[in-house]
């Protein structure tokens, strides 16, 4: 008898000239024999049962193991957010985040902050996102990357229009920082610098302060003048609503205007609106505005004029934009 992968073996013949020498009859040696075999073929048809139980046992733990990740795989990204949503999540560090989703944020998302990162196990992230640049409607919005941190495309309305951009600056643009220090971006690229400010100075929670006038242009190829908030506020309203976002009346140039210490800036053209600007982040302390020097033109957007004498009827003029 001898065993090979597992299973038994008899050498009969061996066994019958044993049985034989021993003075047994030929009928009992047979009687033996056919009970070997007989143990043999029930020992054989119990190890193939075990064999096929044990195999198909696996291949069921395999295939429950992995119907979650097939059911992930399967649906479209806009569904697997919504999963994401309503799962239960943990908060997370950004450093637990797949490399292949920092690259993202990196150079995608550098306008932005992260505010928090969820992980719903076996679907994947959602991170939060504070954005510093106004040109998108609004400054918060939400990523979602898949388990392996593939930035996964929404299709959600409510969620796409969060990150949809109401114009583009016209560079440079300057912030003032909570330490009265001015970033100067001179093209889209260098959004990270206000953000790399933040990184270095972790425990400041006031936001960076967006320097007005500022040149914009909007999606047909206008280009507006932002005096301050309240044009800003007004450019940004028309997009949420989905309707035309030119101002309602433009100042038309040359105008001049007083600053705070008397002196007068001229504006000839649109870049000459930087010199304002600059006057106030040169005195940050200063809270006082320049002053618009009177009389002055305004051109509305179907082009026509009107001559504006005082305050009283520039404010009249923007309360009739309104109605």
């Amino acid at each position: 008898m001898h065993t090979t992968s597992g299973y038994i073996h008899f050498d009969y013949k061996y066994i019958l000239n044993k049985l034989e020498v021993n003075n047994l009859s030929k009928n009992t040696c047979k009687r033996f024999i056919y009970c070997k075999l007989d143990f043999e073929k029930q020992f054989i048809m119990k190890s193939t049962i075990q064999f096929w139980i044990l195999t198909l046992t696996t291949l069921l733990v395999i295939s429950c193991s992995n119907d979650a990740e097939i059911n992930v795989l399967t649906i479209n990204d806009t569904a697997l957010i919504d999963k994401i949503e309503v799962a239960s999540k943990e908060i997370i560090d950004v450093s637990n985040l797949p490399s292949s989703a920092k690259m993202v944020l990196d150079q995608d998302f550098a306008d932005s902050s992260i505010e928090s990162i969820q992980y719903a196990k076996g679907l994947g992230y959602k991170v939060s996102l504070f954005t510093n640049d106004e040109s998108i409607i609004e400054s918060k919005s939400d990523l979602f990357f898949s388990s392996k941190g593939e930035k996964l495309d929404d299709d959600n309305v409510e969620r796409k229009a969060k990150r949809q951009r109401c114009f583009g600056f016209v560079f440079p643009i300057d912030f003032l920082m909570p330490d009265d220090t001015v970033i100067t971006l001179n093209n889209n690229t260098e959004w990270s610098l206000v953000r790399e400010w933040y990184k270095s100075n972790s425990g400041v929670k006031k936001l960076p302060s967006l320097s007005f006038p500022v040149n914009i242009r909007l999606q047909d190829g206008t280009i507006q003048t932002l005096l301050d908030r309240t044009d800003l506020a007004e450019v940004k309203d028309a997009c949420k609503l989905n309707q035309p976002n030119r101002k309602c009346f433009e100042l038309k140039l040359p105008v001049s205007f007083t600053m705070p210490d008397s002196t007068v800036i001229v504006v000839s053209n649109r870049t000459d609106y930087i010199k304002i600007r600059r006057w106030h982040l040169a005195h940050p302390r200063v809270l006082k505005k320049s002053s618009v020097n009177f009389p002055i033109n305004i051109i509305f957007k179907d082009g026509s004029e009107k001559e504006i004498a005082n305050m009283t009827e520039l404010a009249e003029a923007k309360s009739n934009c309104k109605s």
